[in-house]
């Protein structure tokens, strides 16, 4: 048989072998038949992953001389079969997914083929001309919108826009009035027709209650009646897909949205301390409670679901509110081991457990917005960097550098900060009037030269910009370039017109309408009445964002102290003309990022497999997770985990820095989380750009704020984000790089009221190790026994780390459990002893006392002793010198 008739029969072979696993698969149900085949190709692919890695190896044997030609020819031909078996996998699983689809899959289908011969959006513009049918647009909040039917008519709407474009230019040849104005609002292309299709969607049950009224309407208004006649053919449509997909994903209504986003926004800054600066994932809470509630909720509801149920409900103790604080504890109640939504639904509390059912729903609506966006019913905002025409006005993610919200628990700060370039062009997010002003939008003064884009029910506002090309009273059209950015971030704001607030409304609308609050305000209308304006936050109006802001886990900030010394003493000795304000500059930002850590990876604080396990810093698959696989479907665009001291990721943008430390690492024989290994990545192993800006900056006398700030743009490419608290570490830093270090490489910890008299007597001083929780350590951070423990361990005094010297009770009672493990009790000093203080004395608290460490003993029997939490400071050792007295009792191992 020649190679031929060979080829020609395994094709047929091939081609019978698809046909008869695609026809078994159908006995089995949609859903089956497609996970099947899923498994199938994950399969082939490991397979022939494994052939691929095996001949490569072969290939390398053989040209040692350690296999024959037949061993390598054996090899080859395992790597082709299973090539064409993942070809064969692959094509089955297509043909599966369109010969058997799911009934959700069926449904999108139906509703896309019908939506695109329905003129959406003249359908919209032809209804708000007639005075009758209008009423079926505005009606605004009052039925759950089909999230899939919204997202499958976003996606095919932009031929449906095309047919009214064309439609609506033949009909202005006609002198219509009406078909004018259908025309010239037509030209804005998908994004209207998108929100046509939300709106009407909406509308449907306002347009029953008004059906009387329409057929009065269409005897008098020819118009109608062809309006009447597209509006059934998308009855059709939204009964047909609403039917199959009764669960909606965002229900509430904009305003209680908000709410609701706000209450957890004051969680995460009410919570915060020194030790975790919180930045929960919002919207994954949102998402999930409008799914599993519905929209009926603002955080006064009362609620019955959870701790105390429906009786405690009834009663007025339990509302909604209580729900998110719920989800807010349990994911953020162990810094060391933070949850997510996702791992809440699928194994946390019962009431917050999804059945399997909707499990596999839920995944699936969230698997599709990665098409359309979280808040498909409020997609009313356009990218202010793209002109509507550019692909990428749909696509690209917009960074918001600071998000909207509380900044510390009592304050709300209505703007949002959006990550950009310096002279970015800006295009208008909505249609309106200009307006050119220093004011914001409560009309408040600014320090800048701002534009506002006002229409009857939204206003939207750019602080600070440049080469404006408009002028006030403009009229400008949604995608309209208006000026540019005049630094590498845009502050923006966006206000919605709620209308009349009356004494049943919720609390912080009548806040708004009665007092000065600052995420509101109030305007008079021509009748002279107050309508009431609410500040939103304006990441629910894109189609795509992402937050930077993301909760950061600190050691205690004197470990992060050591470590900063450390990585100045390196910096130093790599780039000696290196200034103290540039490393600390460096050090600011590293502190935020990283905590100065250079065994850090970007998620590591979840839960394992994403979080960190003992053994996942040399796990390649580990250290190369994606940004949606950390972030629950979120940041698409971090394509490996940040790592070290500056978080370096792979990005979709072409940056490969995580590949790079890794690479050099392996290149050096070193471990990738060493701190000198990372210092000398960023002097040679980096991107020359990022080398070179890193060096610049830690060479420049600049102050220290300033090049914070600029290192914070250049080198890590997040302008503004949490700029202040970078520029504190970074002051601080200059603090601690004045600690000496020891002969041997430790770092001294930070301390305060040494007595210099005692430099040289004191020969092994508290390090760093003193002021880091030791293994076996059963005490709270910063406490007096909390330091006893960690000292007592760096000088060899506690070898059993078990956990057998973790409570030794308060201070006070330290001497006597010692003494009961076996230690000597003394009532005279000796280096090194722990010397406890009975309550009440010495200015401890009665039924506490108070714990040190004795450091050095005079002739005279005065003592130095080490110390922590005196007056308040637990960062920092203490130091005193002390008389003998009947309060102090002291014990020393045999």
């Amino acid at each position: 048989m020649s190679e031929e008739e060979k080829d020609f029969r395994n094709r047929l072979v091939r081609k019978r072998h698809i046909k008869e696993s695609v026809q078994r698969h159908h006995q089995s149900s949609a859903r089956k038949a497609q996970k099947a085949t899923k498994n199938e190709l994950k399969t082939a692919k490991k397979d022939h992953k494994a052939a691929k890695k095996a001949y490569q190896k072969a290939r390398s044997d053989f040209k040692d001389g350690n296999i024959d030609l037949e061993a390598l020819g054996d090899t080859y031909d395992k790597l082709t079969q299973t090539k064409a078996k993942q070809k064969v996998a692959k094509k089955i699983k297509k043909k599966v997914r369109k010969t058997n689809p799911t009934i959700g899959q069926k449904a999108r289908q139906t509703g896309a083929h019908l939506v695109k011969r329905s003129s959406l959006e003249s359908l919209e513009l032809g209804l708000e001309q007639d005075d009758i049918l209008s009423d079926a647009v505005q009606m605004k909040h009052r039925i759950h919108q089909s999230q899939v039917t919204a997202r499958q008519a976003g996606k095919v709407i932009g031929k449906g826009a095309k047919l009214a474009y064309r439609g609506a230019k033949g009909a202005v040849k006609l002198g219509s009035k009406g078909a004018q104005k259908t025309y010239k609002t037509a030209k804005v292309g998908t994004r209207k027709a998108a929100q046509a299709t939300t709106q009407i969607t909406k509308s449907l049950a306002s347009f029953a209650n008004a059906a009387g009224t329409a057929v009065a309407g269409l005897i008098t208004n020819p118009i109608s009646w062809i309006v009447t006649a597209v509006l059934g053919l998308l009855l059709l449509v939204v009964i047909l897909v609403s039917s199959i997909f009764s669960s909606n994903i965002v229900q509430q209504n904009e305003f209680t949205l908000n709410q609701s986003w706000l209450h957890l926004s004051k969680l995460d800054r009410k919570e915060s301390s020194d030790q975790v600066d919180y930045y929960t994932d919002i919207d994954s809470i949102l998402l999930y409670m409008n799914y599993r509630y519905g929209g009926e909720w603002e955080p006064d509801a009362k609620w019955d679901d959870g701790f105390g149920g429906k009786i405690t409900a009834a009663l007025g103790f339990n509302h909604f509110s209580d729900a998110l604080d719920d989800i807010w504890k349990e994911e953020n109640k162990d810094i060391h081991n933070l949850k997510t939504m996702a791992e809440l639904y699928t194994n946390g509390k019962e009431w917050m457990k999804f059945s399997k059912d909707d499990l596999e729903e839920y995944k699936e609506i969230l698997e599709g917005q990665t098409d359309t966006g979280k808040y498909v019913a409020y997609q009313e905002l356009a990218n202010p960097f793209y002109p509507v025409e550019d692909d990428r006005a749909d696509s690209e993610y917009l960074t918001i550098t600071k998000r909207y919200g509380y900044t510390d628990k009592d304050t709300i700060d209505p703007t949002t900060t959006l990550q950009t370039t310096t002279g970015q062009k800006l295009y208008a997010a909505i249609d309106g009037q200009a307006t050119i002003t220093t004011k914001d939008l409560k009309g408040e003064e600014t320090q800048s030269t701002n534009l506002i884009i006002e229409s009857d029910e939204a206003r939207f506002i750019y602080y600070d910009l440049s080469h404006i090309r408009i002028k006030t009273g403009d009229t400008v059209e949604t995608g309209q370039e208006l000026a540019s950015t005049s630094d590498n971030s845009l502050k923006i704001a966006y206000a919605k017109n709620y209308g009349e607030v009356d004494d049943n409304d919720s609390k912080w609308l009548k806040e708004i309408r009665d007092k000065e609050v600052s995420y509101g305000y109030i305007q008079k209308t021509k009748k002279d009445k107050k309508e009431v304006w609410v500040l939103v936050n304006p990441g629910f109006y894109f189609p795509f964002v992402e937050y930077s802001e993301k909760t950061l886990v600190t050691q205690t900030a004197s470990e992060m102290s050591g470590r900063a010394k450390q990585f100045y003493d390196l910096v130093k000795k790599y780039l000696p003309n290196a200034t103290d304000n540039g490393i600390a500059a460096i050090v600011g930002c590293f502190g935020v990022e990283s905590s100065v850590n250079p065994k850090r990876a970007e998620g590591d604080y979840l839960s394992p497999p994403i979080g960190a396990s003992d053994n996942s810093w040399d796990d390649e698959t580990w250290l190369t997770i994606s940004g949606p696989a950390i972030y629950g479907g979120g940041y698409p665009n971090i394509l490996k985990r940040g790592l070290g001291l500056g978080q370096w990721t792979d990005t979709s943008d072409g940056a490969i820095r995580n590949t790079l430390l890794r690479d050099f690492a392996k290149k050096k024989g070193q471990k990738w989380y060493t701190l000198e290994l990372q210092v000398q990545f960023m002097l040679e192993g980096d991107n020359p750009y990022y080398i070179n800006v890193f060096k610049q900056i830690a060479t420049s006398q600049e102050d220290v704020d300033s090049l914070t700030e600029a290192f914070l743009a250049n080198w890590e490419g997040v302008p503004g984000n949490k700029l202040a608290e970078r520029q504190a570490v970074a002051k601080q830093a200059l603090s601690w790089f004045k600690q000496p270090s020891l002969a041997g490489g430790g770092t001294l910890a930070s301390s305060w009221n040494f007595p210099e008299a005692y430099r040289s007597k004191v020969t092994n001083p508290p390090t760093q190790k003193a002021m880091t929780t030791q293994r076996g350590s059963g005490y709270e951070v910063g406490q007096c026994t909390w330091y006893a423990y960690n000292r007592l361990v760096e000088l060899g005094s506690i070898t059993d780390l078990s956990g057998a010297y973790g409570y030794l009770g308060n201070g006070q009672d330290w001497v006597r459990n010692l003494v009961a493990k076996g230690w000597k009790y003394s009532i005279t000093p000796t280096k090194g002893a722990v010397v406890s203080v009975q309550g009440g004395f010495g200015m401890t608290l009665l039924g506490y006392g108070h714990v040190a460490i004795v450091e050095y003993v005079n002739p005279d029997g005065t003592f130095l002793i080490s110390e922590c939490n005196v007056s308040g400071v637990k960062d920092k050792v203490h130091f005193a010198v002390w008389s003998p007295a009947s309060c102090y009792s002291f014990a020393t191992p045999n």
